[in-house]
């Protein structure tokens, strides 16, 4: 079986949600150190986050990665973009 995934590049369909994930990571790792007051201002940069992963999410590629498991398209996108809205109001 060959890899569709070849370098840094070929994943770009998937950069929105590497940032997410890794952005995600980030603020667990704050969470858990800045015990206190701080859960205002980690809110804020989470809905920040989300913000900027729906701009990368919605100029982002069309493509298909790992044999067809992961698909952007029009319609992934807005699906995506959904999910965040909802995410960044709740």
């Amino acid at each position: 079986m060959n890899s569709d995934v070849v370098s840094f590049e070929a994943v770009s369909p998937a950069y929105p949600e590497m940032l997410l994930a890794a952005g995600v990571l980030v603020l667990v790792l704050a969470g858990v150190l800045f015990r206190g007051d701080r859960h205002a201002l980690i809110s804020g940069v989470a809905i920040v986050l989300l913000a900027a992963v729906g701009v990368f999410v919605a100029t982002g590629v069309d493509g298909l990665l790992f044999n067809g498991g992961f698909v952007n398209d029009a319609f992934a996108r807005y699906m995506k973009l959904l999910v965040i809205g909802g995410s960044a109001l709740a």
